[in-house]
């Protein structure tokens, strides 16, 4: 029993690796949900041929074959056709766009200001005034291009040591305001009131993030509601 679960789990990983070679080099972050779905198929599959010993190899080699042959055949019909590959491997969806949080993509995409900025960190990017796109990408990937004075000539390029940074502290995030930074930094709800107004907007409640950079410096992205009935006013 243990000697034919052992052949049948070499012979079924040569199968898989083989498989795996011909369909290409991509890491898993990279898988499309269709890719994804023909993995865990496999795996699924894969298992049954190795538990089930009253299985012929064969027959349990015929679905990872055909699983294999459906995504060969998927991949050469997105490459040719731009709408299928939009269905099965989705599109970028943008979550700031020219300096601005797209509140309603993020909502879309099932992704909070937390998991937003979180992202953004592990993209060396401190503070979202800095960037001027950030792209979910259909692998899940955030692409992130930082605004034109961000990208010019550092000050390591100047021989200039800078001062240590601070992370920027959320203030205000989908409408509320963080009472407890503002303490931190002795600040009051009325001084807040009085720079969004200096801003142009008339309370928190229009205000989707805004956070206190370590200079001081406010970063402020409205909501969208807001921006529609500014600009139909």
């Amino acid at each position: 029993m243990a000697l034919t679960m052992l052949y049948r789990t070499v012979i079924v990983y040569i199968i898989i690796f083989t498989l795996l070679r011909i369909m290409g080099k991509r890491e898993v972050a990279q898988l499309s949900s269709f890719d994804l779905v023909v993995a865990i198929m496999m795996a699924e599959v894969s298992v049954l041929t190795i538990e089930d010993d009253t299985m012929p190899i064969y027959v349990g080699a015929i679905p990872l074959v055909t699983l294999f042959a459906l995504e060969i055949l998927v991949s050469r019909i997105t490459i040719k056709n731009r709408k299928i590959r939009a269905i099965v491997e989705g599109k970028p969806t943008i979550l700031i766009d020219r300096g601005r949080i797209k509140e309603y993509e993020l909502k879309s995409v099932r992704i909070n200001l937390n998991d937003l900025t979180s992202q953004l960190r592990q993209k060396n990017v401190q503070n979202i005034s800095e960037v001027e796109y950030a792209v979910l990408e259909p692998s899940g990937q955030l692409s992130v291009i930082k605004k034109a004075d961000k990208r010019t000539v550092t000050k390591e390029d100047m021989n200039i040591t800078p001062p240590r940074d601070a992370l920027p502290v959320p203030i205000i995030m989908d409408g509320k305001i963080e009472y407890e930074h503002l303490d931190k930094f002795n600040l009051t709800e009325k001084w807040l009131q009085s720079e969004l107004q200096k801003k142009g907007y008339s309370s928190p409640r229009e205000i989707f993030y805004a956070s206190l950079d370590s200079d001081g410096s406010l970063y402020i992205s409205p909501k969208e509601s807001y921006l529609y009935d500014y600009q139909h006013s």
